[in-house]
């Protein structure tokens, strides 16, 4: 995340559990974008984690860029009934569409957009984070991904 201007805070040098992060395996157990509520609740059910620590760890690994290809079916071929998501905030498909054309129109590039956390704004690019939301319609855990809104709630979660 501190790469790409994220959050920054202190996390020490190795895993407490004494295991190895492998960059090979991360596409065996990271989900993919389009991933809807039922795949994603399986995906997570898989490794033992609830749906509160399934939020937390999306909100924690986010690098808050996105490449257009990642999410244009959610603006210009939802499905059949909605040509966008009808869950996206409208304002904020507008501007997406400004910087994502439709993708028959993109050139050898694929721009990117800064992805923006406001979940209750509606503002979420990728499937997972919008169906990370209806997992738990009546709790459902949100975490802002602004050092000065979370504050210390968010690195305690983190550091646990």
């Amino acid at each position: 995340a501190i790469q790409v201007t994220g959050i920054n805070y202190f996390m020490p040098f190795r895993r407490r559990d004494m295991r190895v992060s492998l960059n090979d395996e991360v596409g065996q157990n990271v989900p993919p974008s389009s991933f809807n509520t039922e795949q994603l609740d399986q995906n997570f059910a898989r490794k033992g984690m609830s749906g509160d620590e399934m939020v937390t760890l999306f909100e924690a690994h986010s690098i808050r860029v996105a490449h257009c290809s990642s999410f244009s079916n959610r603006l210009y071929s939802f499905n059949a009934t909605h040509p966008q998501d009808p869950f996206m905030n409208p304002i904020y498909v507008s501007f997406l569409k400004l910087r994502c054309l439709p993708p028959n129109t993109w050139d050898t590039r694929d721009p990117t957009v800064t992805k923006c956390h406001s979940r209750l704004g509606r503002r979420i690019v990728w499937t997972t984070e919008a169906s990370s939301m209806t997992l738990r319609k009546d709790s459902w855990t949100c975490w802002k991904t602004s050092r000065e809104i979370h504050g210390e709630a968010f690195m305690e979660v983190i550091a646990a």
